[in-house]
């Protein structure tokens, strides 16, 4: 078959993983808050205004852009990762299981250490410019 993988099946990945692991952060961030204020309003008897007052003093606009970054690289991190090695799988059914083991692996282990990485740079970045604040 004439068919080009590339453009078939990882383009159609790539661009949903760049575009979907930033959406995905931020519904987990208003989720996290959401169910904190739940637990907090409702289990704890908090007042509503005691739980939203103190967050603009906690959250800055680095902490939310810090998680949207770190998303988009961990997106195309994993998806580069994870279509290499699903176009280099061999071996029937006993390969994709290899594969993708090898794959969660390795995405993990890069995960770790670009978190470092970005972490590190966005924190010089924020501290040598002021950006952010």
């Amino acid at each position: 078959m004439a068919v080009n993988p590339n453009r078939y099946l990882i383009s159609p990945r790539f661009i949903s993983g760049m575009v979907m692991m930033p959406l995905l952060t931020v519904f987990s961030i208003f989720m996290g808050i959401f169910g904190g204020y739940l637990i907090s309003v409702f289990y704890f008897k908090m007042p509503p205004t005691t739980y939203f007052d103190p967050m603009p003093i906690y959250i800055t606009n680095f902490d939310l852009l810090t998680g949207i970054v770190k998303a988009f690289v961990f997106g195309i991190l994993i998806i580069t990762i994870s279509c290499y090695k699903g176009l280099t799988t061999s071996g029937g059914a006993e390969g994709v299981g290899r594969s993708t083991t090898n794959s969660v692996v390795i995405c993990y282990t890069f995960i770790l250490f670009t978190n470092f990485l970005t972490t590190l740079g966005l924190n010089l970045l924020q501290n040598a410019t002021g950006w952010f604040s």
